[in-house]
């Protein structure tokens, strides 16, 4: 009986067993059939074999290998799914951005679809790489375009000569309705200089007129108090006869003052003016309304441009106080943050006949951890580096996070004071092992040595470095 359970749980164990291992490598040892077809491109950018592809956003196969034709041509192998429908109008839609921490791949899309008719199995496909504004904003190109069509439109807008000489005639018009209020306020100071005697004089006699009215008034009633009634109303008539002599004569005066044809002519020309000033005056104001409307629609404008920024700055306020916790809160004695020390360094990949440059920014968070990030193969693949570095007693350092856009850990070993170990061990999907030697010479500049992808390829290079 107890051999009997014992070979029960091996078999249990086993079977286990071998359903991991079935679920970690069975894709690699049991692969599905596939159509190989072949893509050319100029620039693959970071694109290597085993890179996915997918056709309107669905996994569709991958990059079995990639070959250089030319110093602008590559040829790639792609193999698709067996019995996928690729059409013949396929193009790379957008891709990963720069900096990107998840893996190339090669989006496929198509306008016209089943309409645009299927590829021929081995056949091949012309694309090109998008840019880098149609990888970071995929409409960026579009709205550009859109954009400078409208800047188009606005310097015709302003150009047009219509509308030029309306704003010429605009001013033309204000500029004489200026002058014709001067002329009339001319015309207007010089009638009043040239009857300043005849106006006098009808104003005096219009005083005495009214002073004539008023003591015959005062006499009538004096009479009518009197008993001597008939003696009083002759003089009263006397003096209204003198009254109306006075008025008449007046009259007579104010119709030579009206009827004179300079001043006649004078009052016309002042009044065609003043209409004329009245017309433009409503231009004017007209004008000045739509100015107003475009000054409250601009106003509006900014002031949500000052919300928008008020926004933009509390954001940036709760990013630092985070930032601040993230950190510490610093003591306020003045204590500085720690100083990161930033790597630079390039050599020659001897195997590949090419050139590759690092750059790394090593941030201490305390005395035995950091914060290990910057750019593998810099200005080439441009590949994100960000790793937790934790510190050891011996003068070793465990590195751990992502490599070159790839999961991976790192070893750092100072044996010396001047000598520098590295091993970085990288892309679970094409493990790569790299291993460096420095040796410093002196004030921050060091040589190196290394081996790249050991074990696959061990590729030597050889090159200078400096470290602030």
């Amino acid at each position: 009986m107890q051999s009997a359970w014992k070979v029960g749980v091996f078999v249990l164990v086993f079977a286990a067993l071998l359903f991991a291992a079935y679920s970690i490598v069975g894709n690699s040892l049991v692969r599905k059939p596939t159509d190989t077809y072949y893509a050319i491109m100029e620039d693959i950018g970071s694109i290597d074999p085993g890179s996915a592809i997918t056709l309107s956003g669905v996994g569709i196969g991958s990059v079995d290998s990639v070959e250089l034709l030319g110093p602008n041509k590559v040829q790639l192998t792609l193999a698709i799914q067996k019995g996928t429908f690729v059409p013949k109008d396929v193009r790379i839609g957008s891709s990963s951005s720069l900096l990107s921490l998840s893996e190339e791949k090669i989006k496929l899309v198509s306008d016209l679809g089943e309409k645009a008719g299927r590829l021929p199995i081995g056949g091949t496909i012309y694309l090109k790489k998008g840019s880098l504004l149609s990888s970071v904003l995929p409409e960026g190109e579009e709205t550009f375009r859109e954009l400078n069509l409208t800047l188009k439109a606005t310097r015709e807008l302003l150009s047009d000569p219509a509308l030029k000489s309306g704003l010429t005639d605009l001013m033309a018009g204000t500029k004489e309705t200026l002058a014709s209020l001067d002329t009339v306020l001319v015309e207007t100071r010089g009638m009043i200089a040239e009857n300043r005697g005849t106006l006098r004089s009808v104003v005096v006699n219009a005083a005495a007129a009214v002073s004539d009215m008023r003591n015959g008034i005062r006499a009538v009633m004096a009479q009518v108090e009197e008993a001597d009634l008939p003696e009083n109303i002759r003089k009263i008539m006397a003096s209204l006869e003198r009254t109306s002599a006075q008025a008449e004569g007046l009259v007579a005066e104010m119709n030579a003052f009206v009827t004179d044809p300079a001043m006649r002519t004078a009052l016309s020309n002042t009044v065609a003016n003043m209409e004329e000033l009245s017309a433009r005056g409503v231009d004017i104001a007209e004008n000045t309304k739509a100015m107003t409307e475009d000054g409250k629609v601009i106003t509006t404008k900014a002031i949500e441009l000052a919300d928008q920024a008020q926004e933009i700055a509390t954001e940036a306020k709760g990013l630092l106080e985070r930032l601040s916790n993230f950190l510490g809160v610093l003591p306020t004695g003045g204590t500085k943050l720690s100083r990161p020390e930033l790597t630079l360094e390039t050599g020659r990949n001897f195997e590949l006949d090419r050139f590759a440059t690092n750059a790394f920014l090593d941030y201490p968070l305390n005395p035995t951890a950091s914060i290990f990030a910057g750019i593998y193969d810099a200005t080439e693949t441009n590949r994100l580096t960000v790793q937790y570095a934790q510190n050891f007693r011996n003068n070793a350092r465990l590195r751990y996070g992502v490599y070159a856009s790839k999961p991976g850990i790192g070893v750092d070993f100072n044996p010396t004071a001047r000598v520098n170990i590295t091993g970085d061990l990288f892309d679970p999907n094409d493990l790569t092992f790299n291993v460096r030697a420095r040796y410093l010479i002196s004030n921050g500049v060091y040589g190196w040595l290394g081996v790249n992808r050991v074990f696959d390829g061990n590729q030597a290079m050889l090159g200078v470095g400096v470290k602030r």
